[in-house]
């Protein structure tokens, strides 16, 4: 399964749980032997979207903002699995994993459709990927983290996503709990 990975973490040596995180999800997609891309958002240049919908109406499909954003889009486009890593902030994404999801508008048409009642844009493209988001957490925050599933859960539906999958990983787990974790996410049948 073609993967690609977005890494929304802080990057520096003080950042030892996401580090470990994505260590141990390489570690699980090696063992499967998957292809895998991978892009450290907070070392790339990537711009605000401008909000400006040329991407529908101009240049469709493309942004007119020339900037690394493109070559994770033409990623997206192609992966069979999008897995997502983040600091769980106040329930949501990291600003730069929330900044790259905003410039994703491009892979939508600019056309509408109703799904269980609520409207939705049209895919671009017929593939679609499996979405796994991971968070990293200093403890437990129980309204913070059903916020966060609740936003990968509708993340996906705007997706057209056939599954996802969120998580919270925390501080003070150890290395065969994180493991554990981890491993089960890429043990569940859909996704294997």
């Amino acid at each position: 399964m073609k993967t690609l990975i977005l890494n929304g973490n802080p990057t520096g040596k003080e950042e030892i749980l996401p580090n470990r995180v994505k260590d141990l999800v390489l570690e699980e997609l090696k063992k499967k032997d998957w292809p895998v891309t991978i892009f450290d958002l907070n070392s790339m240049d990537i711009n605000p979207c401008l909000g400006c919908f040329k991407c529908w109406v101009k240049t469709p499909g493309r942004c007119i903002i020339k900037d690394d954003q493109e070559k994770i889009l033409k990623s997206i486009v192609g992966s069979e699995m999008l897995i997502l890593f983040t600091p769980l902030t106040f329930g949501g994404y990291s600003s730069e994993l929330k900044k790259m999801l905003d410039r994703t508008i491009p892979i939508l048409l600019p056309f509408f459709t109703i799904i269980n009642g609520e409207v939705h844009h049209l895919q671009r493209y017929k593939q679609r990927r499996h979405l796994v988001v991971i968070a990293t957490l200093e403890q437990s925050h129980v309204e913070m983290e059903k916020i966060f599933h609740n936003l990968v859960k509708r993340n996906a539906l705007n997706m057209a996503a056939p599954q996802s999958i969120s998580l919270v990983l925390y501080e003070q787990n150890d290395v065969g709990v994180l493991r554990r974790q981890i491993s089960e996410v890429f043990l569940q049948e859909e996704v294997a």
